[in-house]
């Protein structure tokens, strides 16, 4: 699907760029109505298994994205027939590297940074770089180039919709009209005695199993992946889980466990990275919290450290924008 969003800066040029050749057909709604994809809007990229593309702060990018929130909005220019930039979030353009086959930014758009969106029926789209001659695979959410395009991945482009931004939540509650953070995060006062989910660059969910272990990799919000956020003083916080067990890192044994009570150990710092993410910080062994391959490990470089969204459990961010299955829903076109 391609639907019009809100701009993103800038006026959006209202460019009519349909053919009658790229309409994506194969719907089975009969009151399909058929919208154009316009410039300078923003815009989400979703796989056919729901997850969504995802540009994280530190400049690399996810295909697993349960979600679409600001990391998965894009801002679509045209730059020249058929071809588009995407410039992300974070004020970057996307780059597929032929060589290292993975998705990079850069700073301003030349040929890797222009993409074609080619119908392939049903309302999706292989994607294109006609600067390397390749289309792109998403297999098991690692990216890759084909020359075959019915080898390439089908990818549908969503409005956001007015997703669920990622705010901090203040210490007392705001007025009725509240005032729109204009970042997912920011230098925050969480407030205690309330619940968090803390989401990692790929999109997956820190999770708390009954067994006092722990996991990187959940791509849905459930009462596991929920901690309760407790004030221990000063910018210091404990972490609960919701089997009623205090986090602790040990950094000897470089593994998250469990504890009864709130000790040195079970106190964190949440320290902002600028980008609306956190990176966390144990003052009392002076490490940071990285996460690699699944595997927790302590830093000492904040700039190692694993930027983390943290959202408000109670206000969840919004399932896939679009739950009917592929090739349900509202046909678009591009050129």
């Amino acid at each position: 699907f391609i639907t019009k969003a809100a701009k993103r800066g800038g006026r959006g040029t209202g460019e009519n760029i349909a053919t009658k050749e790229n309409i994506a057909k194969g719907y089975s709604n009969s009151s399909t109505k058929c919208f154009t994809i316009e410039s300078e809007k923003l815009y989400s990229l979703r796989f056919p298994n729901g997850q969504h593309f995802s540009a994280n702060p530190v400049g690399s990018f996810s295909a697993a994205a349960p979600h679409a929130c600001q990391w998965e909005q894009f801002q679509l220019q045209k730059v020249g027939s058929k071809r588009w930039s995407l410039r992300s979030y974070h004020n970057k353009f996307v780059c597929f590297d032929q060589g290292k086959k993975c998705f990079e930014t850069r700073d301003g758009a030349g040929d890797w940074e222009k993409f074609e969106f080619r119908p392939a029926g049903n309302g999706a789209f292989h994607m294109y770089c006609p600067g390397q001659n390749i289309f792109i695979n998403f297999d098991n959410s690692t990216a890759r180039h084909v020359q075959d395009q019915h080898e390439a991945s089908l990818v549908y482009i969503t409005s956001p919709n007015q997703p669920q931004q990622h705010q901090h939540i203040q210490q007392q509650q705001q007025p009725q009209q509240q005032r729109q953070q204009s970042s997912f995060g920011q230098a925050g006062n969480f407030q205690s005695g309330q619940e968090y989910t803390f989401r990692f660059p790929n999109g997956a969910y820190f999770t708390a199993e009954p067994n006092g272990t722990y996991r990187f990799d959940a791509h849905a919000i459930g009462d596991w992946e929920k901690f309760r956020l407790n004030s221990e003083g000063g910018n210091l916080y404990s972490i609960r889980t919701f089997h009623n067990k205090v986090v602790c890192f040990d950094q000897g044994k470089k593994i998250f466990e469990t504890r009864d009570n709130v000790g040195d150990w079970e106190k964190f710092e949440f320290r902002p990275t600028g980008n609306g993410a956190f990176h966390v910080f144990s003052p009392s062994q002076n490490m940071y919290i990285a996460v690699n391959n699944g595997q927790p490990d302590d830093v000492s470089d904040q700039h190692q450290a694993t930027p983390v969204a943290i959202a408000r459990a109670s206000q969840p961010q919004q399932q896939n924008v679009h739950q009917a299955p592929a090739g349900d829903g509202d046909c678009c076109t591009i050129q």
